[in-house]
């Protein structure tokens, strides 16, 4: 075993298991983070910031209402099935979204409200997938770790944008 894995208190074959949810939540905190920049950019792009509060708080309801929905979605599926069907719909949606947004551009208050939708259905999903495949025992030991990987992915992905 090597002095790092020694340091982080790995056990045998866990660094795997560590580097493919720190991957994981590298990149779904890089995508959370770069479609919070362009939803924001497009909102800003055909309304006057007098509108940010009406818009946040449209957000915040539609996603009360899509996080109910996906809560009951979630439980009993299977988990691998359920991410890949989800990051399907999700990346159509995204391209969807683009779409829409070059078609009518005063769409970007519905983009706005959706993609504030996707971002929490992104991290929710996420986090439900890495907790629900450790053990407390292994969570408590590697979460920290991997949540590493989600801090990279927004450090790196904010300076990107």
């Amino acid at each position: 075993m090597s002095r790092l894995a020694r340091a982080l208190d790995l056990r045998e074959g866990e660094g795997h298991t560590l580097g493919v949810m720190a991957a994981f939540l590298f990149l779904n905190t890089a995508t959370t983070t770069i479609i919070s920049a362009a939803k924001n950019g497009l909102f800003l792009s055909e309304y006057q910031s007098d509108q940010i509060p009406y818009a946040i708080i449209s957000a915040a309801l539609l996603t009360a209402v899509v996080a109910v929905f996906f809560a009951g979605m979630i439980s009993g599926s299977a988990r691998r099935r359920f991410a890949v069907g989800l990051t399907g719909v999700l990346s159509a949606s995204l391209i969807g979204s683009r779409i829409l947004f070059e078609v009518e551009p005063l769409s970007a208050f519905a983009l706005y409200l959706w993609l504030s939708a996707v971002q929490v259905l992104i991290v929710t999903h996420t986090w439900d997938f890495v907790g629900g495949l450790l053990t407390g025992r292994r969570a408590k030991r590697l979460l920290p770790l991997i949540g590493m990987g989600a801090s990279a992915g927004a450090i790196v992905s904010g300076a990107s944008v």
